[in-house]
């Protein structure tokens, strides 16, 4: 699973349901939320690299998750509702 995105959604939907990735659309977003989410991504991936702890890259993922989410919410997609 690819950490941009939640589970079952953007670079995770199912196949054959493309969806934006969210890390994207949060670089599209000119807001202090996304420019949070980008910076927590840099660092998690920064902490990856480095093999940093495990407590910290799980610190890390959870914070960009939550920043991605205020910055690029979730929508509904009309075709998967009906």
């Amino acid at each position: 699973m690819k950490l941009c995105c939640p589970p079952s959604e953007g670079c995770n939907a199912p196949v054959g349901r493309e969806e934006p990735c969210r890390l994207k659309e949060c670089q599209r977003v000119r807001s202090p939320d996304a420019a949070r989410a980008i910076a927590l991504w840099g660092r998690l991936m920064e902490a990856q690299s480095q093999r940093r702890p495990k407590t910290e890259r799980r610190f890390l993922r959870r914070a960009y998750a939550r920043a991605r989410d205020e910055a690029a919410p979730w929508r509904p997609r009309l075709s998967s509702l009906g």
